[in-house]
């Protein structure tokens, strides 16, 4: 037996599911079918038979803010963050973030979420100073979803009051 990096997920509302290999392989039979799904490959599932397989899409790779930054604030003592991610290779319909006071993402932590953006980068106006964290995942048209991003961690600074600089000599 091979260890293998594998997912499966089943969606019992529609009968279907997906599995995600990252490392190794498995092979099936269902009804006397011979399937393998290899490394790097992702197949779903519709009404117990596999209905496709494709590469294994990968998640979004994180350009800004990266980790550790400071977000400097407004003079409204809140920031306007740009969140920016490279597209991963396929054809994607939408783009998943989420921004957390937390690394763990659990719900009361979540300061924003949204569901179906359709650029590789989002503004989030408004964040008070403090220490966030973000992540971001791809959604393919063929209803693959990626993993999330490497978690990205910032902070938001109050802006001095005093921003000039004295030089003497």
């Amino acid at each position: 037996w091979t260890r293998t990096g594998r997912q499966f997920k089943v969606y019992p509302n529609t009968g279907g599911g997906e599995i995600r290999v990252s490392r190794g392989g498995i092979e099936s039979n269902v009804g006397g079918e011979k399937n393998v799904i290899q490394e790097g490959e992702f197949a779903s599932v519709s009404n117990g038979k596999l209905a496709a397989k494709e590469n294994l899409l990968q998640p979004p790779k994180i350009t800004s803010p990266t980790s550790q930054d400071s977000v400097q604030a407004l003079s409204s003592g809140n920031a306007d963050v740009t969140f920016r991610w490279q597209k991963p290779s396929g054809t994607i319909q939408s783009y998943h973030l989420q921004i957390s006071k937390s690394p763990f993402f659990v719900a009361d932590t979540l300061v924003f979420e949204r569901t179906s953006l359709t650029d590789s980068n989002f503004t989030v106006a408004n964040l008070a100073p403090g220490t966030y964290h973000w992540q971001v995942r791809a959604l393919a048209n063929s209803g693959q979803i990626s993993d999330w991003s490497e978690k990205i961690r910032f902070t938001i600074v109050k802006g001095s009051a005093n921003q000039g600089i004295n030089v003497t000599d």
